[in-house]
């Protein structure tokens, strides 16, 4: 062997190394925006919870069973604000929120003097505007998982993702029953 193919090696070797650095940054901030994406969402989901109490309060007159809901919120939070909880948990918290929340709007609605109560117009105000945001939050979120499952589903790329210990997530999908309402509106 000459010096020719020592050198030859050598580049080939440094060339690897430099690709495999250039890999395993791209999935890391790849998940990085993932997580941010996900972080971002679950501030929304912690701020509704911190709002639903003062839309049940609201309602609490007109409501028989106020005590269980409470007792769901409560649950939920703990879910929502357990650092140990999974992003699994934390987004099926959110989905049983959205239908404890539109279960409180649609007994409001049953309620004339309810409906023109400002505390409850203040509080369904708040949480639309949470909602709203946490849909942008949702798709920002999708948008990111979309981007890095990408990445680290490409042949070969996904060989060397999985090598380095990178895995898909999963996307933010909307519930069987989300899918139902939508369909009875259209």
């Amino acid at each position: 062997m000459d010096f020719g193919d020592t050198h030859q090696a050598w580049i080939i070797i440094g060339a690897s190394i430099i690709i495999l650095v250039v890999l395993y940054n791209t999935f890391l901030v790849k998940r990085n925006e993932v997580k941010k994406a996900f972080s971002t969402m679950d501030v929304m989901f912690k701020r509704r919870f911190d709002l639903m109490p003062n839309l049940v309060q609201a309602v609490k007159m007109f409501m028989e069973h106020e005590k269980e809901i409470f007792e769901r919120i409560t649950q939920l939070r703990s879910t929502i604000f357990d650092d140990k909880s999974s992003n699994e948990e934390k987004i099926m918290a959110d989905d049983e929120a959205s239908k404890i929340v539109r279960k409180i709007n649609f007994t409001a609605e049953n309620y004339p003097d309810l409906k023109s109560n400002t505390n409850l117009l203040q509080a369904q105000m708040a949480l639309k505007e949470c909602e709203d945001e946490i849909s942008a939050a949702r798709r920002l979120y999708n948008a990111n998982v979309t981007a890095y499952n990408n990445v680290t589903g490409f042949f070969p790329l996904n060989i060397f993702a999985l090598i380095m210990g990178f895995r898909k997530y999963k996307l933010f999908e909307a519930t069987t029953q989300e899918r139902e309402n939508q369909e009875w509106f259209k």
